[in-house]
């Protein structure tokens, strides 16, 4: 049977159940840049109230767009900070552009859900995103190629959890693979061990900075078009010995290990991944102030993070030779 022909089959059951349907949908996955359950987007707001059996709970204005809202009752869903809920913005055309969920009764293919940790919907999706802060403080990552965007909290030594998951219209994706960072090997191209030419080329462009690290060994900046997580130009810094390049680092968000892990995580995500195993040391940067380390020697691997930071939000990434 299609899609549509499901749909107006429920509809119709709608039509004679009335507002006692369940909201214990049968249908509890959310499908990214498609669906969340049994609401799709592109679909319009009589459509979606059809399927719950009654009007919006509430309504507000963003931007553009009209933003309906659903609370959500009966087995299967509860919340975390907020009742759980779904919500649908609307577009002047009457066509829904986003639908979020604050409820744990809706799932990705995955797994991930509201309520989960952050770093283990980033390891499922891998895809470049973009973080910020709204006006009103909250956090947010949107995975713009996969059509996914997530609201979270940073609770105690920086574990994240997820607060709500919306989708919509995923946008183009960007050429080229997802840049991997891979303990005492490298960063995206850039390798240990790789000469300041070798380094130039692996990464394809000059160096916007050249010049000395704090040890009076060569040190190179790079600039990059991927972003930070405050939505900055993110940086790659490599800095070579005569041996070469001994220690790679990047405050790019696109930028993932193995599990997941990249610069705008917590500390104890990143020890999650690698143990509590590690050394405490700070890293003189090329900045004013530096960045104090977890040194992981039986990995090559480091994160960096700002000491007055309360979250412990590693905001550098760093893979090292051992030895």
């Amino acid at each position: 049977m299609s899609r549509v022909a499901v749909l107006l089959v429920a509809l119709l059951v709608l039509a004679v159940s009335g507002p006692a349907f369940s909201q214990a949908f049968d249908d509890s996955a959310i499908r990214p840049g498609e669906a969340i359950g049994p609401f799709r987007l592109g679909a319009t707001y009589d459509q979606v109230a059809g399927v719950f059996g009654r009007r919006a709970d509430g309504e507000a204005t963003e931007g553009n767009l009209k933003v309906y809202r659903w609370n959500l009752q009966g087995a299967g869903h509860s919340g975390t900070a907020t009742a759980p809920a779904l919500s649908v913005s609307v577009n002047g055309d009457n066509a829904v552009e986003m639908i979020t969920t604050t409820s744990t009764g809706f799932a990705t293919p995955g797994g991930s859900s509201v309520g989960l940790s952050l770093n283990a919907f980033k390891e499922e999706v891998r895809t470049p995103y973009r973080g910020y802060k709204d006006s009103a403080g909250v956090r947010h990552l949107r995975f713009d190629t996969a059509g996914l965007a997530v609201t979270y909290d940073i609770r105690g030594a920086g574990m994240t959890t997820v607060k709500s998951i919306a989708v919509f219209k995923p946008a183009a994706a960007m050429p080229g693979p997802v840049p991997a960072i891979t303990p005492g090997v490298g960063i995206g191209a850039a390798r240990l061990g790789m000469s300041t030419d070798e380094v130039i080329r692996a990464i394809g462009q000059a160096p916007a900075r050249r010049g000395r690290a704090a040890d009076g060994r060569e040190l190179l900046i790079f600039v990059l078009h991927e972003k930070d997580m405050f939505g900055d130009n993110a940086w790659v810094t490599v800095y070579v010995d005569r041996a070469g390049a001994y220690l790679i680092t990047t405050d790019a968000v696109n930028h993932f290990t193995a599990q997941g892990n990249n610069p705008g995580n917590g500390i104890l995500e990143l020890q999650a991944e690698f143990g509590v195993a590690f050394r405490s040391e700070a890293l003189i940067t090329p900045w004013p102030w530096p960045l104090m380390g977890i040194w992981y020697e039986q990995h090559g691997i480091a994160g960096f993070y700002f000491p007055p930071d309360g979250e412990k939000r590693i905001l550098w990434i760093g893979v090292y030779r051992r030895g």
